[in-house]
């Protein structure tokens, strides 16, 4: 037979090399909990829950049209956060349906990295400083951006809410934002 003798020592190295590996991995599993732990504290301590999402109390289905949308007059408040859906369903400051003269509206639509549920307060999101920086440059002319973004959305519910929510406040201008959810 061509077997040859195993030595204490050469079984001693692989038993080594196995626990080294399984440290390893013990290791690298623990960091990462750990790391999960702290983000999610982080998002407990900063907005008031462990998921920073657009929370279940702020939307309701909208049964004529079948798509989820902000809840007219919800408010959202945490240690570090505060949203507020106007009177229409849409984040931010109340407006009119009616398009005064001299006015440029402009529709922001996407899914939650539009809506900003992580942003400290409706000023804060992109569509509101876009509203501000436009309504600087352009003084003369009442500037209003319209947040109507709702987390969760792919294209087609964003199509949805175009033609059944938005074309009716009639927009200037219509800006699409989507990041990830139509590829996931």
């Amino acid at each position: 037979s061509s077997s040859q003798p195993v030595s204490k020592a050469d079984s001693g190295r692989k038993l080594t090399l196995r626990r080294k590996l399984a440290y390893t991995v013990v290791c690298v599993l623990v960091v990462l909990l750990l790391g999960e732990g702290a983000v999610r504290a982080r998002a407990w301590l900063r907005y008031g829950s462990a998921a920073p999402n657009v929370p279940d109390e702020l939307v309701v289905l909208n049964e004529e049209i079948g798509l989820r949308v902000p809840r007219p007059g919800a408010e959202r408040i945490g240690s570090k956060i505060h949203i507020t859906i106007n009177s229409l369903g849409f984040r931010g400051n109340e407006f009119t349906l009616e398009k005064s003269p001299n006015t440029v509206r402009i529709v922001c639509v996407g899914a939650l990295t539009t809506f900003c549920a992580e942003v400290s307060d409706n000023n804060a999101t992109w569509p509101a400083r876009l509203q501000s920086l436009l309504q600087a440059k352009y003084p003369d002319v009442n500037i209003q951006v319209i947040n109507a973004g709702v987390g969760g959305y792919v294209i087609t519910d964003s199509l949805k809410n175009v033609e059944h929510r938005f074309l009716p406040l009639q927009p200037d201008l219509v800006v699409f934002y989507e990041a990830n959810n139509d590829m996931a």
